[in-house]
């Protein structure tokens, strides 16, 4: 069935129309909660009907107040105009560069004078009042500093430095920042135009003039859906968000333009009867990031057992030549493991068999990609959690020196690279829908044989860099590389179970295998005595909130001094957001502080129990979490 599929989805499929819906979605400016984003919504919607689905946009409502699980989003914003001068020429210009200003500035029409800060210290900042503070450094790092010393407006040239990039790769690129919630109006520009503004200041005072024509009010977010119906009540979920300013190419014109392709091309291999009617049902969403997710989930929780995985594509049209970045399928991570991880790569390995050596007697890619274990930071960041409970990988191209910036513009897509992605999600998507217990008996073989090699290669890796004791350090915690290996097979065996979800199959044979294999390849690595933690943590944190829990509404409404120690706790650990999100996925009202860190060490190689003490110390406090001490 895998082969049939695969064959008749690579026939339909194109890159070509995929890189077309694109490029016509770069025309709108898609902030969230806008109606701009509105706009692009509504042509999404359409061109699916004209594909031939049914397609709705639901909407939300965002006020500022209305909550969804521990998410609360913020008033919807529309802006008309913004314009900063700078000695009476215009820098930045709405109308022609949407990217020029931070998004969700507040209304604002003032001239002041302009003070330039190197350094994201707050002694930097105290002299700011009634100034428009410029920066070199990104947004985050100066805006809460900015705005509570009482400057009226930011000017940022700053870059998220990324692997990769830096502001000397992109001297042009002006940066997309938003504000969340904050009071404030900005505008950014590019690298090079802010040492013109610097060196401006060493000559003489400068004056700034902000004019920002915007208006905040109680409105909604829109999320389009289409559906091609099953048999039955289950469902596959396919997501892309729709949202970020003009262009916005990649990131992620590119995933909502492949999504689009992928419906048409599932529904109209369907329609002509190459394929029959899956038994589950494909849902495709185009939201704001993560917050149309959110909203969605919350507000349909009924719908959400129905779900048996999810695919969330995130920036998959690169020109890797131009971007220099690779091809991405990021896993679920370890507290959610399933077959949708493996079905996943076997097709990405399909689609690797392109071209041939001299003697044509082995096939390879001619592009970049990997398998990479999870990470976060997009949709399936929220469906993978495991208290929603759908397995969901992302495809997603990472580094894109292009990325969050005024040159993420349609020439840096690839028709070739959407036309790959697309019939990977395709077959993914059409077969978890269509499959039975002949297709469920075939991923279950594969997973077992994945499995193994997954351990295996652990183990190669540990015989190549452990110690001869068998545990080994990183970064100054002790793994055992025995418990390691535990973790790798409860892992795979929890996987290897979850194909029961396509179909009722015996898979206890299979994870009798793995058990014996695990055994084998353990007496190749020295036994270590277990010793007791120096440090145990009893604690057992339970969850309040169903999904990954926001920081925004709370740090929104701390005092100044209690925001300021939260960010600077957090950035003594390098590991924090990961570390954070890891350990909210692992509560299960059972497990303690001490075995959740373990669980996080075994599944990333490491942790801190006093950074997960002081972080769920604070979760309590806010009522975000309950804990048992």
């Amino acid at each position: 069935m895998f082969k049939q599929i695969f064959k008749v989805i690579s026939t339909e499929i194109s890159g070509e129309n995929a890189l077309n819906v694109a490029t016509e979605i770069t025309r709108f400016h898609r902030i969230q909660v806008s109606p701009h984003f509105r706009e692009a919504a509504v042509w999404c919607r359409e061109q699916l009907k004209k594909y031939g689905l049914q397609s709705d946009i639901l909407k939300f409502p965002a006020d500022g107040k209305r909550m969804y699980w521990s998410y609360c989003f913020p008033e919807e914003w529309k802006c008309e105009a913004a314009t900063l001068e700078i000695d009476g020429t215009v820098w930045a210009q709405f109308r022609d560069k949407k990217v020029s200003l931070i998004q969700r500035s507040y209304p604002i029409t003032a001239e002041a004078e302009v003070v330039h800060i190197e350094t994201g210290d707050e002694e930097a900042f105290k002299n700011v009042q009634g100034k428009i503070v410029h920066s070199p450094l990104p947004l985050n790092k100066i805006k809460d500093f900015a705005l509570h010393y009482g400057a009226v407006g930011i000017i940022t040239s700053g870059i998220r430095e990324i692997t990769m990039r830096t502001r000397i790769d992109v001297p042009d690129a002006i940066h997309y920042f938003s504000f969340w919630g904050e009071k404030g109006s900005g505008f950014i520009i590019s690298p090079r135009n802010g040492e013109k503004l610097k060196k401006m200041l060493k000559d003489k005072p400068v004056k700034a003039k902000m004019v920002v024509k915007s208006s905040l009010y109680p409105g909604h977010l829109d999320v389009v859906e289409a559906f091609i119906p099953g048999e039955t009540e289950e469902e596959v979920l396919v997501v892309a968000h729709l949202c970020h300013p003009q262009p916005s190419a990649n990131d992620n014109a590119s995933g909502s333009g492949a999504l689009m392709e992928v419906a048409r091309t599932i529904y109209a291999v369907i329609d002509r009867k190459e394929l029959k009617p899956p038994k589950r049902g494909i849902r495709f969403l185009l939201v704001p990031e993560m917050s149309g997710t959110v909203a969605y989930l919350a507000s349909n929780e009924e719908k959400i057992p129905h779900f048996v995985a999810g695919m969330n594509l995130d920036m998959v049209g690169e020109n890797q030549d131009l971007c220099k970045s690779p091809l991405l399928l990021e896993r679920t991570p370890d507290a959610t493991p399933s077959f949708v991880n493996d079905l996943a790569e076997i097709i990405l390995e399909e689609l690797t068999h392109e071209i041939g050596n001299f003697s044509d007697t082995v096939k390879y890619a001619s592009f970049k990609h990997a398998v990479t274990p999870f990470s976060g930071g997009s949709d399936h960041y929220i469906l993978s959690d495991p208290s929603v409970g759908i397995p969901c990988p992302m495809i997603i191209h990472w580094p894109d020196i292009f990325y969050h910036s005024s040159l993420d513009t349609p020439d840096k897509m690839d028709p070739e690279e959407l036309k790959r992605v697309g019939k990977l999600t395709a077959v993914y998507a059409y077969f978890i829908a269509a499959a039975g217990k002949k297709e469920a008996q075939w991923l279950s073989l594969m997973i077992c044989e994945k499995g193994k090699e997954r351990i295996a290669k652990k183990v190669r890796e540990i015989l190549t860099n452990g110690t001869e004791k068998g545990e080994s350090q990183t970064k100054g915690k002790k793994i055992n590389f025995h418990d390691l290996l535990d973790h790798l097979l409860t892992r795979e065996l929890l996987t290897l179970r979850s194909v029961k979800k396509l179909a009722d199959i015996d898979t206890e044979p299979l994870e009798k295998e793995l058990v014996q294999f695990v055994a084998i390849e353990k007496e190749k690595i020295p036994a270590v005595t277990k010793e007791e933690e120096k440090e145990e943590c009893t604690w057992i944190p339970k969850r309040i909130y169903r999904g990954p829990i926001s920081m925004r509404k709370i740090l929104l409404e701390l005092p100044f001094e209690e925001r300021k120690a939260y960010e600077k706790k957090q950035d003594e650990y390098e590991d924090s957001r990961v570390l954070g999100n890891l350990a909210v996925y692992w509560v299960d009202g059972k497990r303690t502080l001490s075995e959740i860190n373990i669980l996080i060490k075994n599944e990333i190689g490491r942790s801190s129990l006093e950074y997960l003490k002081w972080q769920f110390e604070f979760l309590e406090k806010h009522n975000l979490v309950t804990l048992k001490k």
